[in-house]
């Protein structure tokens, strides 16, 4: 799962000012906004970004610590705070902010010289850096700079941090720093909230347009004139027969608001509306579409937005006129947060990542996880958020992080001697934002009590953001639909596909991520992980060569065999399996689909990628739609591909959103919903992982959406552990046991069974293993190296049992005997093969059997032994799927006087005929044909000279001849 960061930071000369002599900033300025700026609390405030933060006291600028940061693997590693409420407070504008810097150690060449830099996001990353400063380890050196800050809409999220230059291992030095600073040079004070005053009606008189009126009575600007009256007051009509009508309401600039009232003409309530905002280049829906309305006022209250226009449209209406569309009046409120930014208190905390104040910091965001957690296995958890007042509020935002949804809670206030709930606790919670609405009470505390984890780890709470507002009303979020799916459609084979990530192969950039896979698996401990082609060069090193159009070739044949039918690549800008793959002569063995959003692949890579779409080779579900998988909740991923779908004429792509709750899918506008992979922790069996994957698909279908099983292999990253990798890190804990190829089997079985009993849920009918080749993270199906130093295929093995159960029953073929006659002095030697193309033979299970009786393959038979007649000799046979066959040959036994003369030969070698007398006695009367003196004589001499058994054959064979 590497996610490779190219930072590249522009100074913008337009926004920043950066003087080469002394530079003069006005006497207003606001206080220090950086929480501990000079580490005189350790850590406090501030979290590494892929490096260790120790606070040192023997090299502080000033005061009495500073910070060291270490074990730097990026030149972005760094100490990070988050800016995001201060810059909220005080708006956009001029910011001033510096810090001390020198080095613990050489750094090398000028070009490695830090910068400060304040990143932020605005649905875009934004970067505000100063210039970069020559430092040493001798002194500090102070970053300095002035930048110009604005963002469009709402400000997503912000942190300041010092980075160095992107050069090579010799910008990885470790750093000191002390002494941050960062201020607002236009404003000594915050910002009020905007439109903070919930009184403020900010649609009040602002102008309106209209699609048209019924009468010139009906004016439009009567939606927003301040008279609620809903029996006798103003309104606004108009004929909805002669198409969709609609209102817009112009603030004129950009307001901010998470409330609208809402009011209808009584008795002629309007049935059927959308409300909707301005986003600069379209209209989106607030909330769902209202249908079946028959109330005359309605609050609906959502997620803050800001717009500059408004609009009510329809296509019904009222619910006494069909065709006429009826609005009183139009409010909009903006509601303030009342704990945004509060002081919060935490039972406990995970570890020092997971800040209590990140519940009131204002960051809504779910889909990362910024915010609080702790363990419930130790006891019962909470957080309490302090108004500093006494406050009156009715409405509570919960956020978690989505597929880690807090599972149960309870919300209470403090009413000076108990903690009081709010509203019901709730139990069995899987969604990632919730409102609730309750009746108003006042009090200046809120608390969160949880005694259960999330839906993913059942021991751990997790909250990012908790909201409070003093508003009723009706909470309505848009979602829009899903692309319809026919049920038609559904294909009845389920299409098994693995995941791709091909950073495998050493070079000499030990930055490369497949230099530090090579590292990771390179403990004897863990080579029973390497891939087939890799190699082990010592106890502790391996060698993992790159990828070749031979290794790739063979890969497909593998997967081929195993009855994989497609691969999804993590998709990189230069993926050299990829590539191979693509030029590959068997590729149409098995097919492929694409995993976007997980790693920098550009969009300018899309027209390429949707003209793959088009080849036999690409991975189709539902009749032709190309299947792709979308690791992000960048919508633009998802717009791209459709449109470049359209303008190149292909099939709508059906696009399973990874990693995300049923709502986020559906804002995205996706067709499915998927994970990565459904991790365990704490060493548990792999069981419990089979257990988690079944959950997950529950979870992902009790949203009410499409659903992609995904079959987690396994999930083990401590190689990554014991050698950390530059892209990603892991909790200590965070691992399972190793699956054995069976339970890998079981797994997937679940999954083929869960879709055909889901067949509503699961229309794509397609499952997604995690992974091909994610050994170093604990999730792989591709042969290992054995032991012996060939290829382990026992994954695989297991996993074709299930997707190419062999049916076939074994091949018997018999050469011997062969149907028709022998004589009863031939000797007959059973002679059979059995061949199985699948499993291959169970051995064991093979049986010849004589007339029911078992005999020996390959064993001389004397057929005087047997009676004279028809004979039956059957082979059963068994391959090691278990299944059957068999196969039957009949044959005759007769005799003739040759023969007879051939058993007195015998007979007599045998000991039973005592002299060559009596043999050649018998041989004349045989020759004269003489039958009956032959019998005589055999009759005379059996149990003397001829032993009793033999003269019984003889005289069998004598009378039959005799007729």
């Amino acid at each position: 799962m590497f996610k490779k960061m190219f930072i590249l930071v522009f100074a913008l000369l337009s926004t920043l000012y950066m003087a080469g002599g002394p530079t003069t900033f006005a006497d207003t300025q606001s206080p220090e906004l950086l929480v501990n700026p000079g580490f005189e609390n350790g850590t406090t405030g501030w979290d590494a970004q892929l490096a260790t933060l120790t606070p040192d006291t023997t090299q502080a600028h000033s005061g009495g610590s500073a910070l060291k940061i270490a074990n730097r693997s990026k030149d972005w590693s760094a100490a990070v705070q988050n800016v995001t409420a201060a810059l909220r407070s005080y708006g956009a504008g001029h910011y001033r902010f510096s810090a001390y810097v020198k080095l613990a150690a050489p750094l090398g060449s000028g070009s490695c010289s830090p910068l400060l830099v304040i990143k932020y996001n605005d649905g875009a990353d934004h970067y505000a850096t100063t210039s970069r400063a020559a430092i040493n380890e001798n002194g500090y050196a102070k970053l300095e700079g002035t930048v110009d800050i604005s963002w469009n809409g709402s400000l997503n999220y912000a942190q300041l941090y010092v980075q160095t230059g992107t050069g090579g291992t010799e910008c990885l030095a470790d750093l000191y720093v002390d002494d941050f600073s960062l201020v607002n040079t236009d404003r000594s004070t915050p910002l009020p909230p905007p439109s903070g005053d919930s009184s403020v009606n900010l649609a009040l008189n602002k102008p309106v347009t209209a699609s048209g009126t019924l009468d010139s009575i009906y004016s439009p600007s009567s939606i927003t004139d301040g008279d609620t009256d809903t029996a006798n007051g103003p309104e606004w009509a108009a004929d909805v027969s002669q198409g969709p009508q609609w209102l817009v309401i112009d603030f004129g600039s950009n307001a901010t608001f998470n409330r609208l009232e809402f009011y209808t003409r009584t008795g002629f309530e309007q049935k059927e509306y959308e409300i909707q905002y301005w986003d600069g280049t379209g209209w989106i829906n607030l909330m769902n579409k209202v249908t079946g309305n028959t109330s005359d006022h309605l609050s609906y209250v959502f997620k803050t937005v800001t717009a500059a226009k408004l609009r009510i449209y329809m296509t019904e209406g009222n619910v006494n006129e069909q065709d006429v569309a009826r609005i009183v009046e139009v409010e909009a409120y903006h509601d303030p947060n009342l704990a945004l930014n509060g002081a919060v208190t935490a039972s406990s905390t995970q570890n020092d990542a997971y800040s209590p104040s990140y519940i009131t910091d204002g960051t809504e965001d779910t889909v990362s996880f910024h915010g609080w957690a702790a363990d419930v296995s130790q006891g019962p958890q909470w957080v309490v958020i302090d108004f500093g007042r006494t406050v009156t509020f009715s409405r509570v935002e919960f956020f978690t992080k989505n597929q880690y949804e807090q599972a149960e809670y309870e919300i209470q206030y403090w009413d000076g001697t108990d903690w009081i709930d709010c509203f019901p606790k709730v139990t069995n919670n899987t969604t990632d934002h919730n409102s609730h609405l309750f009746a108003p009470v006042s009090s200046s505390k809120l608390r969160v009590y949880m005694t259960e984890g999330n839906v993913q780890q059942p021991t751990v709470a997790r909250i990012n953001q908790v909201e409070v507002y003093n508003t009723t009303g009706v909470y309505s979020e848009y979602i829009p639909d899903p692309i319809p799916q026919d049920p038609n459609d559904r294909q009845e084979k389920t299409e098994v596909g693995a995941i791709r990530w091909d950073w495998w192969g050493a070079t000499a950039d030990p930055s490369n991520p497949g230099s530090e896979t090579q590292m990771t698996l390179s403990p004897d401990k863990y080579h029973f992980r390497l891939p087939w082609y890799a190699s082990v060069t010592g106890t502790d090193s391996v060698s993992i060569p790159l990828y070749t159009q031979e290794i790739v070739d063979q890969e497909i044949a593998y997967a081929k065999e195993a009855g994989i039918d497609y691969w999804a690549f993590v998709m990189y800008e230069s993926p050299t399996a990829r590539d191979l793959y693509l030029s590959s002569a068997h590729k149409d063995d098995v097919k492929w689909s694409a995993i976007l959003g997980a790693s920098g692949f550009s969009l300018n890579n899309y027209p390429w990628l949707v003209s793959q779409f088009k080849t036999s080779n690409y991975e189709k579900v539902l009749n032709g739609r190309p299947l792709v998988y979308v690791w992000s909740t960048n919508k633009t991923i998802v717009d791209t591909l459709r449109s470049e779908s359209e303008r190149q004429g292909v099939p709508e792509p059906y696009i399973v959103i990874m990693g995300a709750s049923g709502k986020v899918m559906k804002q995205m506008e996706g067709d499915a919903l998927s994970s990565y992979v459904n991790p365990v922790e704490g060493g548990a069996p792999y069981s419990d992982m089979i257990a988690n994957d079944r959950r997950n698909w529950d979870l992902l279908a009790g949203y009410g959406v499409q659903v992609v099983p995904t079959v987690s292999t396994g999930w083990d990253p401590r190689p990554r552990i014991d050698h950390p990798v530059s892209w990603t890190s892991y909790g200590a804990s965070s691992w399972a046991q190793t699956a054995t190829p069976d339970e890998i089997a079981e797994n997937l079985q679940n999954a083929l069974d869960w879709n055909d009993s889901h067949r509503s849920s699961s229309i794509p009918n397609a499952i997604l293993m995690y992974a091909w080749n994610e050994n170093d993270e604990g999730g792989w199906i591709l042969p290992t190296l054995g032991t012996d130093g060939q290829p382990d295929t026992g994954r695989l093995d297991a996993i074709r049992s299930v997707l190419r159960p062999d049916v076939t029953p074994p091949a018997i073929a018999i050469a011997a005997p062969e149907p028709g006659s022998y004589e009863t002095a031939d000797v007959l030697t059973p002679q059979i093969q059995v061949t199985d193309a699948e499993s291959g033979v169970d051995a064991a299970q093979t049986v010849i059997l004589l007339d029911g009786q078992p005999i020996r393959a390959d064993a001389d038979l004397p057929l005087y032994t047997l009676s004279l007649g028809t004979h039956v000799m059957k082979v059963t046979a068994v391959d090691q799927a278990g299944n059957p066959a068999s196969q039957s040959v009949s044959f005759r036994i007769e005799t003739s006087v040759d023969s007879v003369k051939k058993l007195l030969t015998i007979f007599t070698a045998e000991g039973w005929i005592e002299n060559n007398g009596i043999l050649t006695g018998l041989q004349q009367k045989l020759e004269h044909g003489d039958l009956k003196a032959f019998i005589n004589e055999v009759s005379a001499q059996e149990g003397k000279h001829i032993e009793d058994g033999a003269a019984h054959l003889l005289l069998r064979d004598a009378n039959q001849l005799k007729g």
